[in-house]
């Protein structure tokens, strides 16, 4: 009954939600108890959703956010879309805030980018990571003539590399960031000028949950934005992560109430990627064909 891209409270708290409260109920009666995230209409947040909380404990939301200036042109220049963007970015996230918040629900933004507008997807991951916030970047292919400007690559056909993604948007979305951690978050911030990431967090475990005996604080350094090093300063905990490791691990020191955490840059050594650590399984590659399917290569020469 409403226009694309606009609100409409009438569906989202009528048949929308009744068709959430089934399709809910069906994956519960398969004896799943992941996290669902339900999704209001897409309207850019410049209103509240209307989408109600749901009786499931398990149920979060899940939203998409594009500021429109973002996607009428490529700006890889920078100097556009943040002057047109940061006024419907603040609103959205505001709003965004206080909807999910009123609710008491844990949110992720799966969706976001869809054009080289480098520079506004930058001011809006340190929007996200401000507020903890989990989010998937739009897209990581492109296939042409589809979509080549929304791609992470620079050529779809070929496989994901180093040297075929696209620099200045891994600039915007590579982040050290807390990928888990051991209590309750207050803040974060990071600065790009400086490469300066500082974040505090309380030792008390968050409300409903319990932390194990020497549960760790787990944060992603990556090399792009420290290539000579890092040095951590903390208080209230200690580090036991390696010097050069591709992640700081923090345990709580004993009677600590908070954690304050600074990273910065350093030079005369050099930051591991993860994949050189044997801890995370590397894929094999999965190259796509021009017809769509895609072929994984085997180490004996047969595809499939």
């Amino acid at each position: 009954p409403c226009a694309d891209f606009s609100p409409c409270p009438a569906f989202e708290e009528g048949a929308l939600a009744t068709f959430y409260r089934q399709v809910v109920a069906a994956i519960r009666s398969t004896g799943d108890k992941h996290l669902i995230f339900p999704e209001g209409v897409a309207q850019n947040a410049q209103q509240q959703p209307s989408l109600p909380a749901f009786s499931d404990p398990q149920s979060a939301f899940n939203w998409h956010f594009y500021c429109g200036a973002s996607q009428v042109l490529p700006d890889q220049s920078g100097l556009v879309t943040p002057a047109y963007c940061s006024s419907p970015d603040a609103s959205a996230f505001k709003n965004m805030d206080a909807y999910t918040g009123r609710l008491g629900l844990p949110w992720i933004l799966s969706e976001f980018g869809a054009n080289d507008a480098d520079a506004e997807y930058a001011d809006e991951v340190d929007l996200m990571d401000a507020r903890f916030l989990s989010w998937m970047y739009w897209m990581y292919y492109g296939y042409p003539p589809d979509a080549p400007v929304e791609s992470l690559l620079i050529n779809s056909y070929e496989p994901g590399s180093a040297s075929n993604a696209k620099q200045p948007k891994l600039d915007a979305l590579v982040v050290p960031y807390p990928q888990a951690i051991a209590g309750t978050p207050e803040s974060y911030a990071f600065d790009r000028s400086t490469d300066t990431m500082t974040m505090t967090y309380s030792t008390r475990a968050v409300p409903g949950a319990r932390l194990a005996r020497g549960a760790l604080t787990q944060i992603f350094v990556p090399r792009r934005h420290y290539p000579t090093g890092y040095r951590v300063h903390v208080s209230g905990a200690r580090v036991v992560s390696g010097p050069t490791a591709p992640w700081v691990e923090l345990v709580a020191s004993q009677g600590a109430q908070a954690v304050a955490v600074k990273i910065v840059p350093r030079t005369g050594s050099r930051t591991e990627l993860p994949s050189q650590t044997g801890l995370v399984p590397i894929p094999t590659p999965v190259r796509p064909s021009k017809h769509g399917r895609h072929h994984r290569h085997r180490k004996n020469g047969s595809s499939r």
